[in-house]
Parts: structure tokens; sequence; C-alpha cells
């Protein structure tokens, strides 16, 4: 602050109300002597989330499926426009987070996810739209014009604008996951530790019955016409994702400002020198982009020196692997001449067993001592255990591999271990997003969220660079090998957090402000 004093901005119910804090003032906690203290039954409003959020995830699982299957009705013998598709929509997010996180943490709560929502679905409405001009164009052709990779000009536009419509709309999703999962819930709990932990392990329950329902109806409708008929059968899918997509999202915003108007909390977001942003945003306009770049490094810098940045770069290591039931290696195991239903049947059976893990880690949260106090928090040490207990299982997968090279032990020895080491990955997840949501202070939670989401499609595209490196499906060992080490550092690395920094409950006085920082 300057001169013994903070400026913060607090949005109150349909209009911004600015109050000057003294030092002495910051720790009050929002709403105290204004009548608008948390509310007594938030929790209750938790479930009306939980419908938003089903709805969103189902919309999300049913178009990861969908548009590979759509793309591969129309390209279909070639898996380069698909591959080229999610390569180009992780490089996007990879380099628009930090814009995104700044954006998250200086917009209020309500205000950022009216946008958010209004130009994903709007993305969503146009990359329908130009799936139904490719797949209507091959129909009339009788195939991909001139060859899969050879695109007339209507193909090529509609290619494009689905790249664009792609990654702007998984941006948009980015946001709306940060805001809610990492902000709205923290809020909504009160902050209170094992109300936080219930509330994370109903939401993630409902991210993995959503992943493991959400392809199968969608499935239905795209193989409705059977093979013969693939692309009839992408325009009846097609049709059916438009109009979930159209019913879902005003239920989805409906329900969302219900719950804002009824949580007063929410309506009192902290925004540290907002006129700081302001200025920037002036300054990039005069410097034709330079300012994008001082963002940039600013939200590296702040992610950075954070004291939760090793427990993040864990997390993050972990999606530096083709040991997830990825492409890679269902093209593996493909190659290797594993039946399809094996590998569906892999996938339900892990589905449930991470279902379970987040029983467990709801158990031992609530089993254990204190959070936060004396030898360290109960979230982390279950976080400490869980990712050393996933190694563990995934190890002797890998160990098989290099011993026998490809063959009927090491398939189902892989297939084995990802069933096993679902519940320790899920536990994992629900850990480091607890140590997220309690640690990173409230006006950089955007900030180190998105620079997360980028950190963790930096590894996996480089994973996908490797797999490039290394296609040979008989290359796999190496591939596997390499995923093994990036699992064992990220042990060890979010071991070194753990010892180093298990006593320090919050973020306050361990990170600076990126953007004060440049005022």
């Amino acid at each position: 602050g300057r001169g013994g004093r903070t400026r913060r901005r607090w949005f109150g119910r349909g209009s911004a109300q600015e109050s000057l804090l003294s030092d002495e003032e910051e720790g009050q906690e929002p709403g105290e002597g204004s009548g608008l203290g948390p509310s007594s039954n938030s929790t209750s409003f938790f479930y009306l989330m939980c419908l938003s959020h089903t709805l969103s995830a189902w919309e999300d699982r049913m178009w990861q499926f969908a548009v590979p299957i759509v793309m591969m009705h129309v390209f279909k013998d070639t898996l380069l426009p698909g591959a080229l598709f999610g390569l180009v929509q992780y490089l996007g997010v990879v380099l628009l987070m930090p814009r995104a996180g700044v954006l998250i943490d200086q917009t209020y709560r309500l205000k950022l996810l009216w946008y958010a929502i209004m130009v994903e679905n709007s993305c969503i409405f146009g990359t329908c739209g130009a799936l139904v001009v490719m797949v209507v164009r091959d129909q009339r052709s009788g195939g991909s014009p001139g060859g899969a990779l050879h695109m007339d000009a209507y193909m090529l536009c509609s290619y494009l604008a689905i790249i664009a419509f792609g990654v702007v709309g998984e941006v948009c999703n980015q946001i709306q996951t940060i805001a809610l999962e990492k902000d709205w819930v923290v809020v909504i709990a009160d902050e209170e530790g094992e109300k936080l932990s219930r509330m994370n392990v109903t939401l993630q329950r409902i991210d993995l019955l959503c992943k493991v329902m959400a392809p199968g109806v969608i499935g239905v409708f795209l193989d409705l016409f059977g093979r013969e008929r693939a692309l009839s059968s992408s325009l009846v899918g097609i049709l059916v994702l438009a109009l979930f997509n159209f019913f879902s999202w005003p239920i989805e915003y409906c329900v969302l400002r219900e719950i804002y108007e009824t949580v007063p909390r929410l309506q009192m977001k902290k925004i540290t020198d907002k006129e700081v942003v302001y200025k920037g945003l002036v300054e990039e306009e005069v410097s034709g982009g330079k300012g994008e770049k001082r963002t940039v490094l600013e939200s590296l810098k702040l992610y950075v020196s954070h004291h939760v940045f090793l427990a993040s770069l864990a997390y993050s290591m972990l999606y530096m692997t083709v040991l997830d039931n990825g492409t890679l290696i269902t093209s593996y195991l493909t190659w290797r001449e594993v039946p399809s239903s094996v590998l569906g049947f892999q996938r339900g059976i892990g589905a449930v067993v991470g279902l379970a893990g987040t029983f467990l880690y709801a158990w031992l949260v609530s089993s254990s001592g204190n959070g936060g106090e004396g030898n360290g928090g109960k979230v982390e040490r279950v976080g400490l255990t869980s990712i050393w207990f996933f190694v563990v299982t995934m190890a002797p997968s890998v160990v098989v591999l290099m011993l026998f090279g490809p063959s009927w032990l090491s398939d189902y020895s892989l297939i084995a271990g990802m069933i096993v080491s679902r519940a320790a990955l899920w536990m994992f997840d629900l850990a480091e997003t607890q140590v997220m949501q309690e640690r990173v202070e409230e006006e950089s939670r955007g900030v180190m969220n998105s620079m997360q989401v980028a950190t963790y499609r930096t590894l996996y595209c480089v994973i996908q660079g490797f797999g490039m490196l290394f296609s040979n499906p008989r290359d796999f060992i190496v591939l596997a090998f390499i995923s093994l080490a990036s699992l064992l550092g990220a042990a060890c690395v979010y071991s070194l957090w753990f010892f180093r920094h298990h006593e320090k409950k919050g973020g306050a006085g361990q990170a600076y402000s990126a953007l004060d920082a440049s005022a």
C-alpha cells in the first residue's frame, strides 16, 4: 500500500463500491460491520453450483469426445487434422492463459462469468456451424475433395474457423473453471478447510461421472446410422450438441446469478490498485502489444516467486506422461492388438477406482489431525502420500515393459497400473486443488491458477513432441521411461515443497503482486 493505506474496491450488488482500508483493517473479514457477513446457509447454494458445474462438465466432455470423431468422419484417411486441432488449442491456451489470469483477478465475479459463458457458447455455436459446412461439403463431394489433406476453400475456411473458435472457447472454459473451482467455492465454503474438502470432492465426483457417461451418450448419436452413413450420424451429433448447449447455458448463468445474489461475500471482491491495471491497458494500446508481454512476464514472476510454486509445478509435471489413457498409449496398445473392448473396460474400471479415491481422500482429511497445524496440514500430508503411491503403482508397469519389451505381459501390466493408480492420482489432484485454494491470496487466484494451466499444458505439449520424435510404436518404451522420470520428479518436487513449507499457511508475506510491482 501507499502511505500506510491500501486501496481496495468491493463489488456491491449491482454497483462498484470503493473503500479505503487502513493497514490495521486489512485483517477484517469482508462484510464485517456492514451486515454482509457470510451467509448462514451458503452450503445449500453449493448444490445449485453443482447443477451449473454438471451442465458445464457434461457439455465439455461431449465436445472433447465428439469433435475428433466428426473430423475422422470427414478426413477419413489421416489423423493430422484432429491432431493439429488439439495441438493448436493447447498452444493457444498456453499463450493466452497468463493474460486471462490477470483478467480474472481484475474483473468482478458475475461480470467475468457472464462474458466467459457468452463468448464460450458463441464459439460452440460457431464450431457447430463450421462442422456442418464441412460435413455437408464432404457429403456433396463424396469424400474429402482432392484427398484427405487437400481441402477446397470452403473446407479450409471451415477448418480454420473451428481452430479459432476452439482456442477462444477453451480459454473461456478455463476462465470459468478457475473462477468457480478456485474462487467461488472458497468463498461459499467460508474458507473452512473440511467444508472446502467436501465441496472439492463433490465437484471431482461430478467430473468423473461426466467423463464416463457423457461420451457414451453422445456416442450413440454419432453412431446412429452406422459406418455406412457416418456423415449423417455426424450431423445428428452436431445438432444434439448445439441443442444441449442452447438450453443449458441460460440455466448455468441463472443459477450462478442466484448464488451470487444470495451469498454476500461473492459480491465483495478484492481488486488491488485497479487504476494501475487501467493504466497498463492504456499503455498497451499505445505500445502496440508490449503491455501484453509485460503482463505475461509479471504473471510468470509472481507464479515462480510464490511459495506454492513447487507444489503447482509437481502437479503440472504429472501431465508430462503417456501413462494417462491418452492418445499415445491408446494408439500403442491398439498397435499391440489389445481389443478395443478391453481398453474401454479399462477406462470404465479406472473411473470407478478414481471415484473410490475421492471417498478415501474425504475420509483421510476428516480423520487426520488439525489442518495447517503442527507437523503440516492434513491436506498437504494426504497429497504427499498420494503422489508417492501414484508413482509406486505405476513404476512396476514401466519396469515390466523395460524388462520384457512389447509383450502380452507388459501390455496388461500397463493396463493394470493405470487402473490401480487412478485412486492416488485423483486424491493428489484434490489435495493440490485445495492447496491452491487455501494458500493463494484472493487477489492472485486468477494469475496463479492460470499460470498453472499454462504450465501443465506446456508440459503436455512436450510429451506430445516426444511422441512425434519417437513415433515408431517399438520406441514406446522410451516414452514410458520419460513419463516415469517425470512422475518421479513430480513426487520429489512436491516432497521438497512439503518439507520446506508445510508449516506456512496462506500466501500473505510469501509473495508479492506483480501488478503492484509495476506501479
